[in-house]
């Protein structure tokens, strides 16, 4: 018996699928991602946007002494960008409002974000208390 079966004439049915169908399979597969992908680039445009609020919020808030209100919008900014000056800016007041082992935490995972860097934790410091924009 033949590999093929003769279903009409001229038409011939195989164990293997043709290269044609893989080509289908190929393009429609192709198309979808690009359109599942596109979805993700505007949540990573609004996560951007709503980070830089965040931050905006924060930095008011550190600067008028509101260190509670700073450290919220500055960990919902982190959640979003997962920049890992939003962690220096959350070290900064959690040590001002007397939460030294939150602060020590928050200062070894920024060092740890910053590892194999060129930033240097002195020059991120200097003229402070004003923290640094991790938006930049």
């Amino acid at each position: 018996m033949s590999p093929a079966r003769k279903l009409n004439p001229g038409v011939k049915l195989t164990d293997e699928p043709s290269v044609g169908v893989f080509a289908r399979i190929l393009t429609v597969l192709s198309v979808l991602a690009v359109f599942l992908a596109v979805p993700n680039v505007t949540w990573a445009q609004d996560d951007v946007a709503a980070a830089k609020k965040a931050y905006a919020r924060g930095d008011k808030a550190f600067r008028a002494g509101k260190y509670p209100t700073a450290l919220k919008a500055f960990e919902e900014g982190y959640q979003l960008s997962g920049k890992a000056l939003f962690l220096l800016n959350i070290a900064h007041c959690r040590h001002l409002v007397n939460d030294a082992p939150g602060a020590l935490e928050s200062y070894r995972a920024f060092l740890g974000a910053r590892q194999g860097r060129s930033l240097r934790l002195t020059e991120l410091l200097r003229g402070q208390p004003n923290p640094p924009d991790p938006c930049v």
